[in-house]
């Protein structure tokens, strides 16, 4: 991505937060349909990161989101973007991506998944499952140490934006991810996802 639509993204996500923040202090207006507004901007360039169409474009997206404090690397501050997304990483992100990460990392809720190996994941896959963004992969387990496909992505994704894709309606996923605009049509939604 470019230096200047970095700006530009940088800049309106500033205005919304603003805009927040002021409608917040003068008590007016429906603050859901602004957090809204600013959790669906931030789905979208975090499935642009995700779903990268070149390298280029990745690393510009990741650097956004690194700003952000969205995506934070591994030890060693890299970001990995060629590598698969993990099932749990994704739940991190997702906390990130909606503000609620200090929330999610100490929730006091467990999980009722059988295959989560670590505990460091237990209180954001419990928030995850308690929130309605997971119900797991069947059979009391998470799908834990799995990786993302592209399909189970646009489905978290369009779950934290308040869409109930479980079971059968799983399949409208790509669907409602191309009508809105948040994956091209054609995407390989079987493919791995990639950082």
């Amino acid at each position: 991505m470019c230096k200047s639509r970095n700006k530009k993204i940088n800049s309106v996500i500033k205005y919304y937060w603003w805009v927040i923040v002021t409608h917040s202090f003068l008590g007016g207006g429906n603050m859901k349909v602004f957090i809204r507004f600013i959790s669906f901007t931030l789905v979208l360039i975090l499935g642009l990161s995700v779903l990268p169409v070149n390298t280029v474009s990745a690393n510009g997206n990741g650097e956004l989101l690194r700003e952000l404090g969205i995506l934070k690397g591994d030890l060693e501050g890299n970001l990995l973007l060629d590598q698969p997304l993990k099932r749990q990483d994704v739940i991190v992100l997702l906390s990130r991506l909606l503000g609620v990460e200090e929330l999610a990392a100490s929730y006091p809720g467990e999980h009722s998944f059988s295959d989560v190996t670590d505990p460091y994941y237990d209180p954001f896959i419990a928030w995850a499952e308690d929130s309605g963004l997971t119900e797991g992969i069947g059979g009391g387990l998470f799908g834990f140490n799995q990786y993302l496909k592209n399909q189970q992505l646009l489905a978290f994704l369009l779950r934290a934006l308040g869409y109930e894709y479980y079971g059968a309606d799983y399949g409208l996923v790509p669907g409602k991810s191309v009508e809105l605009g948040i994956s091209p049509s054609g995407e390989n939604w079987n493919e791995t996802t990639t950082r």
